[in-house]
């Protein structure tokens, strides 16, 4: 796997593919050539692009592309954390939303997030096990990659 600067050439959007709602986004790569980026329609990191902006991506053996979570370089990037999805779509969360919500709903989203956590000290494990000689945000941007590609996979 290779890491790599490209630049978004075509603001991300979403299209109707036979695969369902999906976001895409052109990009051109450091070495000139073009290629473009997909993603399930509410994918933040994609959304959040502007053409004209640098990202990082990967690049896999068989030449896909992926976007790499890089917050330290590239700020307006960073997927709203899970505690902040709520506020994002709805502005002015408040208590009140959640006491509708059944003790076992409670205990599903629990077990989720316990199961979501356990999966990135995974992938975080298997990058110190695997990847020699990278500072702490290349090995956190690294993990983030894997667990992405890991939920976009097993559709987690």
């Amino acid at each position: 796997m290779k890491f790599l600067t490209a630049t978004i050439t075509k603001a991300p959007r979403q299209v109707t593919t036979k695969f369902g709602e999906l976001v895409v986004c052109d990009v051109k790569l450091e070495d000139g050539s073009e290629s473009a980026i997909w993603g399930p329609k509410d994918y933040a990191l994609l959304l959040y692009l502007k053409a004209g902006q640098a990202v990082t991506v990967s690049k896999d053996s068989k030449g896909k592309i992926a976007i790499i979570e890089n917050h330290l370089t590239h700020p307006e990037m960073v997927a709203p954390a899970f505690s902040d999805t709520v506020s994002v779509i709805n502005p002015e969360p408040n208590q009140s939303q959640y006491q509708g919500m059944s003790n076992e709903t409670k205990k599903q989203v629990a077990s989720y997030v316990t199961e979501m956590a356990n999966l990135f000290n995974f992938c975080l494990k298997q990058v110190d096990q695997t990847v020699e000689n990278i500072t702490q945000d290349d090995r956190r941007a690294i993990a983030t990659s894997l667990f992405i590609s890991a939920q976009k996979k097993y559709s987690l």
